[in-house]
């Protein structure tokens, strides 16, 4: 269980009062004296998600019979919309459009080429025009004979070659989909959200349907434009997720019904997002498929400017926390232009000169730096610095980096640069002229995984703080228009652990709707109205450590959803955690010199033997012993816990030991009789006489008759007194 709860009249945030506090200056705190947050931003709880996040970069193609055309019609150059789109835009009759799709050869298409070239790149995925808003199929589909095997002089299904050949190199395949459909419906290319016809669903289930069942697992179903009611969208996510549910979706299917957010074409956010998210930038943002006009720029000189923009984006969309899909239009033979291809090779060997600062790497909680950007991958930062920011002599800061830093390297060579530290601060002198001209890179190599103080961290001050303001930190949604999740940060600087407990107040919360608080690995689900009125407890936060309180929604009806939540303040109480002590245990061998006294590690408890301090482990034991346990600085003790084990240890053959849990031994010694005198029950002595070297009462009965039964008694009393010490054990 996460805590407590109470939403009682004395736990009502209106009886506490706490003096605002501004957050800590990371420079005044030092690497080792305290215990940061992760500094790379986790994938998505869902795994299937976070699978596709995993991906990180990715190879889109547009390719059809529009590229044929290549932005131009009888001689005419399209000035408007994409060329993708020329069938409307140019007002080409279907004839014409046929016409020109019979003299699709595709004779330089290369399935094989295309997956190693993405492989060749460090890209993971590639994503290909299944259908365009023409409503040509660029499969082999039994839906129309409207497609590229009944219509081009190709012939041929290159979908299911681009599969085959993605699958023998591990790059996952996505399929682009358009939902509208110009066989189906009117053309309307300036805004391309046509309402779509109930008529046509059968014939978009049936596509799908045969994209999901003839190609192997499909990692990614990116849906394009049209204007599908709710229910039209959420029939489309069924029959996906039925078909292969691995697959995700992307929220083109509109409607809140995808599993990742995409935004507009060409959008590369700068900002933290929060949450799976896509951005997809074209070669030329004016061509998604392929085009020879004045739209694509191919000179020479555009080559390094072209690598240079794809780099600085797909850097800055995997520091950001999303996917990054670079397009590439091939031509209407299926080759790519040698300038595209180009500045592909460009990125390739930019990637190979620095395989680790996004593959694998994690966007960061750092703040965006006004040098740069950042990504963490295990126990190594990457600091990126464009050509125009590198000046030498120039000193970068990291604020709030809670590791130690043990090498600071331009990335992939063994040169090293000057690095001092302000507390948690991290200062680099940069030195000489950019060592990459498309984007250099640094590599910090840290005593361990990447953790953070953020700088909006607020210090427990006598036992209490307020986390309230610019404190509180937003989230952003990856819709871009609002924030999903506030963070809050506290720390604990006491040299012992604390139990917190929050109290969360909110200008503006919906009363009925469920918020989630998480705490470290532990988190509770609170209605609006319980979320300003309730105390959450017992919350562990470790000496010198940071702990992260985070408000989200506990079930939104969508991930991206923008909290309704404002104006809040997390008001922080910090008690010494109760502490009890485990059991003491004795080892007792009579009439040996192995006795002794084992005493358990417990944090927070002091063990005293007879008074004096001890450390945890085992010690000699000998006559009576008490052991006592109290609670070392910091803590207290649980109420009711045992504080109290006394023992008294035999010293003769047989004799058998005494153990008290608490308080004085209760069998105390006897004077011992004298010459065979016993002592009855009563207090009467008696006497008995003895056979002369035996020992035993002389009765008159066979003395081999008493010995025989004194060895039984003995067996019973050795049994009995191994079955107490198991019990003691």
């Amino acid at each position: 269980m996460f805590a407590s709860v109470a939403a009682t009249a004395g736990l009502v945030l209106g009886g506490i009062a706490l003096p605002a506090q501004a957050s800590i200056p990371t420079d005044d705190l030092n690497p080792g004296e305290v215990t940061g947050v992760p500094a790379s931003v986790p994938y998505s709880d869902e795994e299937r998600v976070a699978d596709w996040q995993e991906l990180q970069f990715g190879l889109f193609l547009h390719w059809g019979v529009y590229s044929m055309f290549e932005g131009i019609y009888e001689g005419e150059v399209q000035t408007i919309g994409y060329p993708e789109q020329i069938k409307a835009w140019m007002d080409i009759p279907d004839e014409a459009y046929l016409a020109e799709a019979a003299q699709m050869t595709a004779e330089n298409w290369d399935a094989d080429a295309v997956c190693q070239t993405a492989a060749d790149l460090g890209m993971k995925y590639v994503k290909i025009t299944t259908k365009h808003h023409d409503g040509f199929a660029m499969w082999d589909t039994e839906t129309t004979d409207y497609n590229v095997v009944e219509q081009t002089a190709f012939g041929q299904d290159p979908i299911a070659q681009l599969a085959e050949a993605c699958n023998e190199r591990d790059i996952e395949l996505g399929f682009y989909f358009s939902i509208i459909d110009w066989t189906q419906h009117e053309a309307e290319p300036y805004q391309n959200r046509n309402p779509i016809p109930e008529s046509m669903m059968p014939l978009i289930k049936d596509q799908l349907t045969e994209l999901l069942t003839n190609y192997g697992p499909i990692s990614e179903l990116w849906f394009d434009m049209g204007g599908p009611t709710a229910d039209q969208s959420e029939r489309m996510v069924q029959w996906v997720n039925e078909l292969q549910p691995n697959t995700v979706i992307n929220s083109r299917v509109w409607n809140d019904k995808g599993d990742f957010e995409v935004g507009g074409d060409n959008r590369v956010h700068s900002d933290l997002r929060t949450g799976p998210w896509e951005s997809i930038l074209s070669i030329f943002p004016a061509c998604w498929g392929y085009c020879s006009t004045y739209k694509a720029d191919r000179s020479d000189s555009n080559i390094l400017p072209k690598s240079q923009e794809a780099i600085t984006s797909l850097v800055t969309v995997i520091s950001g926390g999303g996917q990054f899909a670079y397009n590439i239009g091939p031509k209407g033979d299926g080759s790519f232009d040698p300038f595209d291809q180009q500045v592909l090779d460009n990125i390739g060997d930019w990637m190979d000169r620095h395989p680790s600062a996004i593959t694998g790497a994690h966007a960061t909680w750092f703040d965006v730096p006004d040098w740069g950007r950042v990504t963490a991958n295990g126990s190594d930062l990457y600091l990126f610095v464009p050509s125009a920011e590198w000046e030498a002599g120039r000193v970068i800061g990291l604020s709030g980096l809670a590791n130690g830093v043990e090498a600071v390297t331009i990335d992939g060579t063994e040169t090293t640069l000057e690095a001092e530290r302000a507390g948690l601060d991290l200062r680099v002198t940069l030195a000489g002229d950019a060592p990459d001209e498309l984007m250099s890179v640094i590599k910090v190599s840290l005593d361990g995984e990447a953790r953070i103080v953020p700088t909006e961290t607020v210090a427990l001050a006598d036992g209490a703080a307020e986390i309230t303001g610019d404190d509180v930190v937003g989230r952003l949604s990856p819709k871009g228009n609002g924030f999903t999740d506030l963070d809050g940060y506290v720390l604990n600087e006491r040299a012992t652990p604390v139990m917190l407990t929050l109290d969360i107040s909110a200008d503006e919360v919906t009363p009925e709707e469920e918020y989630r608080v998480t705490f470290g690995d532990r988190s509770v689900v609170l209605t609006g109205t319980e979320l300003v009125e309730a105390s959450i407890t017992d919350l562990p936060l470790e000496a010198g450590a940071v702990g992260r309180v985070r408000i989200d929604y506990a079930d939104p009806d969508y991930y991206a959803d923008g909290l309704d939540l404002a104006g809040v303040t997390i008001a922080v109480t910090a008690e010494s955690p109760s502490v009890t002590p485990a059991d003491v245990t004795f080892t007792d061998e009579p009439g040996t010199e192995d006795d002794t006294i084992t005493v358990p590690a417990v944090e927070g408890v002091v063990y005293l033997i007879d008074g004096e301090v001890v450390d945890a482990g085992t010690h000699p034991g000998e006559g009576t012993v008490t052991v006592t346990a109290a609670a070392a600085d910091g803590y207290v003790l649980a109420e009711g816990a045992a504080t109290e084990w006394s023992h008294e240890f035999s010293t003769e053959p047989g004799e058998q030991p005494t153990d008290e849990p608490t308080g004085e031994p209760t069998d105390k010694p006897t004077d011992e009789p004298t010459d065979g005198a016993t002592e009855d029950p009563t207090g009467d002595p008696t006497q008995a006489p003895t056979a002369p070297g035996t020992g035993l009462p002389d009765t008159g009965a066979d003395v081999g008759v008493y010995t025989a039964l004194a060895a039984a008694l003995l067996l019973a009393g050795a049994a009995a007194a191994l079955v107490a010490r198991r019990r003691r054990a």
